[in-house]
């Protein structure tokens, strides 16, 4: 907040309101960051109880709080996070994003890579899901990741309903998926 073009005629009264004014918006910008700050977390906290499993009503009314509707399908994409290095750690954890309707494959590695700032990196996508589903569907967006970043090609996205024969090779017991396949 400034005061232009009256330096000649300011006195007490305009610097005592130009002080009480910035005031007032430095409490506003601090409240404004706040808010944005606890959005955040609770989305965060949301998305870990999607996929670790909570009640569908309870999911349903936080994600309304935060402007999200969770009603119709929903793919869960996962990323490892990227350290300043630009190499993948995976104890850092992992960048995850629950997406309404299937995200397309080279527009989602796009996005994650100019938002991380790394070049390289495999993202992986789960199978469609309701609410209920959503802790299943993000297991099959893990290992759409392990697959893809065991392939020749690290780099880039790879969606579950996509790998075909790879959903019941490697390691783990993916019973479940051999009976489906």
């Amino acid at each position: 907040m400034a005061l232009v073009g009256a330096a000649a005629s300011t006195g007490e009264q305009e610097e005592f309101t130009l002080a009480h004014a910035c005031t007032v918006l430095a409490l506003e910008l601090a409240h404004l960051r706040n808010l944005a700050e606890v959005e955040l977390r609770l989305r965060r906290e949301l998305v870990d109880d999607l996929i670790t499993g909570t009640d569908d009503e309870s999911a349903c009314t936080r994600a309304a709080a935060v402007g999200h509707d969770l009603h119709g399908p929903h793919y869960p994409a996962v990323r490892p996070q990227v350290c300043g290095c630009g190499h993948c750690w995976p104890t850092v954890g992992m960048a995850v994003l629950v997406s309404q309707g299937r995200p397309r494959a080279e527009a989602l590695h796009q996005v994650v890579v100019r938002e991380l700032g790394s070049p390289t990196g495999s993202v992986g996508v789960g199978g469609r899901c309701d609410v209920p589903g959503i802790p299943r569907s993000f297991q099959e967006a893990l290992r759409s990741l392990e697959v893809r970043q065991r392939s020749r090609s690290p780099n880039g996205t790879t969606a579950f309903d996509e790998l075909g024969l790879y959903r019941i090779l490697g390691p783990g017991g993916y019973y479940r998926e051999v009976s489906q396949f």
